[in-house]
């Protein structure tokens, strides 16, 4: 309180100088009244010299909080203290009163604080009657939860966590799936070869020449027709089992016939006039006519093409063969998820036996797949950090002084958080929540947060024992 009389004082120290002139002069002229009234009187000399001697005394405690009155005097003017509050101080300005915190905030704080301070002792005390309890029930509890994700499910929509819903690519995937219905009926609709739910594609190459040479024509075909005796069993052990062939699987056409692509008509046309020793066919681009007089469109199918323009294709570098499946309901949807898998199968044993071409399959779920395999190639790099990280957090933890050193500390924080990431990893199994590689990186964020709490505490440790000693 005794600032705040200061701060009184100066803000009226401008009005004092304007007025300290004729105080002066005034002053100068009670004094000269005063010596003369002490000459004429002289009992007036001795009671001056008494008020004089009380008006010099230093003030010693009191203070604006105290309640008696006190005079102070520095020679220009003469200040009066008395008990003075904010609120009611003249002539005050409202910053000074913010200055002053509320009571009833005041009131709020110190009562959330004692409570939590209560709490915390008890919970702490609690906790250090129980050592054996609290020490084992946080492992046990990790172990458990951390086993149900041994049966975690993988994320099969891939398409989920690369477009969000409110997207336009998934509003415009609505709208071809409603104005372009797929494999609706057996007319071979555009739409059922553009957008399949089921497919597996091959894209043929060679190393040398060309894949309508005799030779690589007829390998072609080889391929092409042991894809398409290609059985699946499924299931696969047991008496209900039974063989499925892309012949049962395929999309059919009006005629109840499989759709195939007409580059493989136009080949086996090709073979068949060659080994007849008949004209052989002029395969044209993009657009070529097959023995039955339909026109077949092969730009998609024929790959590098080069040829004289009345000639017709001479050689090509690429051929794409694509075998469209059908899917309705869950078994013939796990039928022919089982398929693809045996198509790329047989594909790389193909290529195994014929090395003269280069076979480069893909399905419907190889997106998924190399999305998912992810997680297999991030084994090595993620072993690797995590052993980075013990010897950093030992080494972080290490000091001079063998006292204070506190080595297997960073160890410990790195169980720690390894059990939590565990823990944190059954509870989001048991919710039902399905696993992709994406995942893979908030180990990580967990074990870099509880590191740095970690050397954040043995470094505020040290310090305090620094300051104690």
């Amino acid at each position: 309180m005794d600032g705040v009389f200061l701060c009184i004082v100066a803000e009226r120290r401008e009005e004092g100088h304007k007025t300290g002139l004729r105080a002066g002069r005034e002053g100068g002229a009670k004094e000269t009244k005063r010596q003369r009234d002490r000459e004429t009187v002289p009992g007036l000399k001795a009671a001056d010299e008494r008020t004089l001697g009380e008006s010099v005394t230093p003030v010693i405690g009191g203070g604006l909080d105290s309640p008696e009155l006190q005079t102070e005097s520095d020679g220009a003017h003469r200040c009066l203290r008395q008990p003075l509050m904010l609120g009611s101080a003249p002539g005050l300005s409202g910053r000074w009163e913010r200055l002053e915190p509320r009571p009833r905030a005041r009131m709020l704080r110190q009562v959330l604080h004692a409570g939590l301070r209560t709490s915390f002792h008890a919970l702490g005390r609690f906790v250090a009657s129980h050592p054996v309890f609290f020490a084992s029930a946080p492992v046990l509890l990790s172990i458990l939860l951390g086993a149900s994700f041994s049966r975690y499910r993988v994320e099969e929509d891939v398409e989920s966590l690369l477009a969000p819903k409110h997207s336009l690519a998934k509003i415009e995937g609505n709208l071809v799936d409603s104005l372009f219905p797929v494999n609706r009926s057996k007319h071979a609709l555009y739409s059922d070869l553009q957008t399949p739910v089921r497919y597996g594609r091959v894209i043929v190459t060679t190393r040398k020449g060309s894949v309508l040479d005799p030779v690589h024509l007829d390998t072609i075909l080889k391929l092409h027709k042991r894809i398409y005796q290609m059985p699946v069993t499924v299931p696969a052990t047991g008496v209900n089992s039974f063989n499925y062939s892309f012949s049962y699987l395929c999309l059919p056409d009006d005629k109840n016939v499989c759709i195939i692509d007409d580059i493989i008509r136009a080949m086996e046309e090709i073979q068949s006039a060659r080994i007849s020793n008949s004209t052989i066919p002029i395969l044209r681009y993009p657009i070529t006519q097959l023995a039955d007089g339909r026109q077949a469109y092969i730009g998609h199918q024929l790959g590098g093409g080069t040829g004289a323009k009345g000639e017709g294709v001479r050689s090509a570098r690429a051929l794409q063969l694509t075998y469209y499946l059908q899917a309705r309901g869950g078994l013939m949807d796990r039928v022919a998820s089982q398929w693809e898998n045996a198509f790329c199968a047989e594909l790389q044993h193909f290529a195994a036996l014929h090395p003269k071409l280069g076979l480069h399959p893909s399905t419907s779920s190889s997106l998924r797949t190399d999305f998912q395999f992810s997680s297999v190639l991030a084994h090595r790099p993620l072993l690797a950090s995590l052993g980075a990280c013990g010897v950093l957090a030992m080494l972080c933890c290490t000091m001079r002084d063998c006292v204070r050193s506190k080595p297997w500390l960073g160890l410990l924080a790195l169980l720690s958080i390894t059990l939590s990431g565990l823990t944190a990893a059954g509870i989001l199994n048991l919710t039902g929540t399905t696993y992709n590689s994406t995942y893979l990186g908030i180990p990580f964020v967990m074990l870099g947060h509880g590191l740095f709490g970690s050397f954040e505490m043995l470094s505020h440790g040290g310090e305090l024992g620094r300051t104690s000693m």
